[in-house]
């Protein structure tokens, strides 16, 4: 009878790595949080639900995470691997050459009993702080961030694990400044870790910048929009003072309490009403997401950029004309000494004059090679 149950539960939870295709089409009904990082994850055949289900939150299976993180790579070849002398994983277990893999790669290593044997416990639960090593190692990804999350101190084998996924915008922690390190995880949050992780545009970040109906829009306010929609949008400022480079006042918006580099300004003219706007982020890759995926895809109008002085490959310098309107949006990234990219994006009104249609130096671009130069 426990054998039964058994096999019944390993055939249960294999449904999130061998499920039926049906989910694959981007439509599973129990899920509400995350569906583009979800669906992403199905149509790129990295994760199947069970039917039309995806159960979000169940736990992850250690097994599960591996085999995720070996199809995103494309990796399939496991012959002749080395044995990673697990005592509850033998030649021939479900799992056990992808285990092996991950082992040889450098990205997993099991679990150590008191008397010194090795285990992978493969069904067991992912905690939080597991994830965070897996995804870093797997993934090499790199950065630092000094976090101050109240239950992960120094000494905690996870802390630079942890800070190098926030510090490249994949994890945030809790609204209590607790990032909860021993907590499961479950399959929608390891989906959309994972999907952050794979692909950038599904990175965090502090300021929504979209496109609408020939407008730009940061965070909900654009042009010309009054002091008090301003404030009505946005709260108010954490800063207030009189503008330096002419008539006029601005107000100041620190965008993140863990990313406190990040500013959001808003400038205005005497008559209170908005000149101009800017959005100052410091990431650890070249591209602020929410111009990728929202606003470039959508933009209908003239983009110019690519000075030749440029030459970084993640440096770029690009500026979007309004069809039919005088607002211009200026996007440069710049490289630092540090390894991060400082993004600066400016929305005005012929930004700042510039005769961007006959300047020389600049080129007009194509929406694929915008794109491109993002995802590069």
């Amino acid at each position: 009878m426990k054998k039964i149950f058994f096999l019944s539960f390993i055939f249960m939870i294999l449904g999130f790595c061998m499920g039926s295709s049906a989910g694959a089409s981007g439509t599973f009904t129990d899920v509400t949080l995350y569906e583009k990082e979800i669906n992403y994850l199905a149509n790129s055949k990295i994760v199947e639900g069970y039917g039309d289900t995806f159960k979000p939150n169940d736990p992850v299976r250690r097994i599960q995470a591996v085999q995720m993180i070996l199809r995103d790579k494309g990796i399939k070849d496991m012959k002749d691997v080395k044995d990673p002398g697990f005592t509850d994983l033998k030649k021939g277990d479900y799992g056990y050459e992808e285990v092996a893999k991950a082992v040889e790669m450098g990205w997993v290593s099991g679990k150590t009993r008191e008397d010194g044997s090795k285990y992978f416990d493969p069904w067991g639960s992912l905690t939080r702080a597991q994830m965070t090593k897996i995804i870093v190692q797997a993934y090499n990804l790199s950065g630092y961030h000094f976090s101050d999350f109240t239950d992960v101190p120094k000494s905690h084998w996870a802390y630079n694990y942890i800070n190098v996924m926030v510090k490249n915008r994949i994890v945030t922690g809790f609204n209590d400044h607790s990032f909860h390190p021993q907590e499961v995880i479950s399959r929608q949050h390891f989906a959309v870790m994972l999907a952050r992780t794979i692909k950038d545009t599904f990175r965090m970040n502090d300021v929504a910048i979209d496109y609408k109906d020939n407008e730009v829009f940061f965070n909900g306010i654009t042009l010309l929009m009054t002091k008090e929609e301003v404030i009505q949008k946005l709260g108010l400022p954490d800063a207030s003072s009189p503008s330096q480079s002419s008539s006029g006042f601005s107000y100041s918006y620190r965008t993140s309490d863990i990313f406190k580099d990040d500013r959001l300004a808003v400038f205005f003219f005497e008559s209170g009403d908005v000149r101009a706007i800017h959005y100052e982020t410091k990431t650890f890759y070249p591209l602020n997401h929410s111009v990728d995926d929202e606003f470039v895809h959508h933009f209908s109008g003239e983009v110019y950029g690519e000075i030749d002085d440029y030459t970084e490959p993640d440096q770029w310098l690009h500026y979007y004309i309004m069809p039919g309107s005088k607002h211009v949006l200026m996007s440069e990234s710049v490289p630092t000494y540090r390894g991060d990219v400082y993004n600066t994006f400016k929305l005005g009104l012929q930004y700042e004059g510039a005769p961007i249609e006959t300047d020389e130096t600049m080129k007009k671009l194509t929406k694929d090679e915008v794109i491109r130069d993002y995802t590069k």
